[in-house]
């Protein structure tokens, strides 16, 4: 018995457990270590197009893996000024002109140009090629608020470049929301509206060939951000995604998405 005893207390002999312990926990950290988890946030119209390049990044990166927030524009504004976001790495979905006023404000640490968004006019059963279609109904024209919304500016800024925007000024009425803009054409109340493109591309309302992507050229681009928070621009493997992300490789997830 005794030499049994001897025994056991052999293997449970205390420096062997701190050996161990030890080990486990050097394991521990270097596998936290190897794998780099980042939280991105993004607005609900950026949604699809992150998820589906952050699936592709996730294959060339095994070791990174990342989370996504999806927090509209407004909400996250609000977050940011009380402080309430501070494990994101960057946020994608304000535009530039907004990023940058972050940036000055220190609610974010750096601004970078993304995309571009698009302008469109969807006008059913029309089949138009520029925005003279609107010359030929006589009803009325639906846009988002152009005090809240560049696609409500843009769209007064085409129309003004085709020397359309006095003789249909009469016609044009604000949507409260993109739903509302998209129901009111549905139901026939109006006879065409102005869109984001991506956002009308989301909803599967439109047959393209009733949809006509405005030429950049008629009105001042419509440029988004990414804004860096946290300071996650010192972050190796922030940058790493961050690079992916503006890169070339992304472009076509992003074109087909309906960005420029």
């Amino acid at each position: 018995m005794r030499r049994c005893g001897h025994q056991v207390n052999r293997l449970i002999n205390p420096r062997l457990i701190t050996l161990c312990l030890t080990a486990l926990l050097l394991f521990t950290s270097v596998t936290s270590w190897a794998n780099s988890r980042i939280q991105v946030a993004v607005s609900p119209e950026f949604e699809q197009p992150i998820r589906a390049l952050l699936q592709e990044y996730r294959q060339q990166q095994p070791s990174t893996i990342t989370e996504v927030l999806v927090i509209p524009t407004k909400d996250f504004r609000n977050n940011l000024r009380s402080g309430t976001q501070n494990e994101v790495a960057f946020y994608i979905g304000f535009t530039l002109k907004e990023g940058l006023k972050l940036v000055q404000r220190g609610n974010a640490d750096e601004v970078r140009q993304f995309v571009d968004g698009q302008l469109a006019l969807w006008a059913p059963q029309e089949s138009a090629r520029d925005l003279d279609v609107l010359l030929l109904q006589d009803r009325l024209i639906t846009l988002p608020d152009p005090t809240v919304s560049p696609y409500g500016q843009a769209a007064l800024e085409a129309l003004n470049a085709a020397g359309l925007k006095s003789r249909l000024s009469k016609r044009l009425v604000e949507a409260p929301t993109l739903k509302d803009n998209a129901l009111f054409i549905r139901l026939g109340d109006v006879g065409a509206g102005f869109f984001n493109y991506r956002e009308l591309l989301s909803m599967q309302v439109a047959p393209a060939r009733d949809v006509l992507r405005i030429p950049q050229r008629m009105y001042q681009p419509i440029h988004y951000s990414m804004i860096l928070l946290n300071q996650s621009n010192r972050d190796r493997a922030v940058q790493r995604l961050v690079r992916y992300l503006t890169s070339e490789d992304a472009r076509p997830a992003l074109l087909q998405a309906g960005y420029l």
